[in-house]
């Protein structure tokens, strides 16, 4: 059976829908959904690590982005 498609709303706050269910995600997960909705197309992985933690080393960065898709992908499959 396929899973829905994620539904995605910024304006008024975060919630992110898996049909009937809301999608619990962290402050970091959140931010790199939003940003990838907002882009409206495809984002280098680079640049979406250095505009989302600015003050970190590109190492820190990058590990922190590819943890934020890995709890993406787990809770909404399909979103990113």
């Amino acid at each position: 059976m396929e899973s829905p498609p994620p539904e995605l709303t910024l304006l008024g706050g975060f919630e992110l829908r898996l049909g009937p269910r809301t999608v619990a995600l962290p402050a970091p997960a959140q931010r790199v959904l939003a940003f990838l909705a907002l882009a409206d197309r495809p984002v280098e992985r680079s640049h979406l690590a250095g505009t989302l933690w600015l003050d970190a080393t590109e190492e820190h960065a990058a590990g922190s982005l590819r943890s934020a898709l890995w709890r993406i992908r787990r809770v909404a499959p399909g979103a990113v």
